[in-house]
């Protein structure tokens, strides 16, 4: 009847998977820093690679640049993949809110429902217990009065008179 363990069980898995987006892509960020960090160190030496007479030596210089493509190349994946993560956690994040506002929605639906059908049973139980009571509460809301009905009790009740 209601949707309210559904909407809770929802909501805590796009929670459970926000949170794990959020550590997967602390990791990315800091794969990124330091690979950016190695492309950087690796640029800065390239410029010292010579022979002694000052004249650069080709072939490292070529292996060189294939190996900084190399890493270029995977960095951008990196960062690709960290846009990706990033995406998926704003995602999960918000549907963590859409089913955290529709399971509260729903368990105030329900509390209400809940609170009326408890009303509903106390005014039933009122209703009985004064109708247990007053024996002839009901019978006067049939049209006897209570003195009529006194009356007659009473007079049946004495054999004599």
């Amino acid at each position: 009847m209601f949707l309210t363990a559904e909407y809770k069980q929802k909501r805590d898995n796009y929670k459970t998977l926000k949170q794990g987006l959020s550590t997967t892509l602390t990791q990315h960020t800091s794969y990124i820093e330091q690979a950016t960090e190695v492309i950087s160190q690796a640029q800065n030496q390239f410029g010292q690679l010579s022979d002694a007479s000052g004249t650069p030596n080709q072939d490292t210089i070529t292996k060189i640049d294939k190996l900084m493509e190399k890493v270029t190349t995977f960095s951008k994946k990196l960062s690709d993949r960290n846009e990706n993560l990033a995406t998926a956690e704003v995602r999960a994040a918000q549907k963590y809110q859409e089913y955290h506002e529709l399971y509260l929605a729903e368990k105030q639906r329900e509390e209400a429902y809940h609170a009326e059908q408890a009303r509903l049973a106390a005014e039933s139980l009122r209703r009985e217990q004064e109708r247990r009571s007053n024996p002839d509460f009901s019978r006067s809301n049939s049209g006897a009065s209570g003195d009529d009905f006194f009356t007659q009790h009473k007079q049946r009740s004495n054999p004599f008179g």
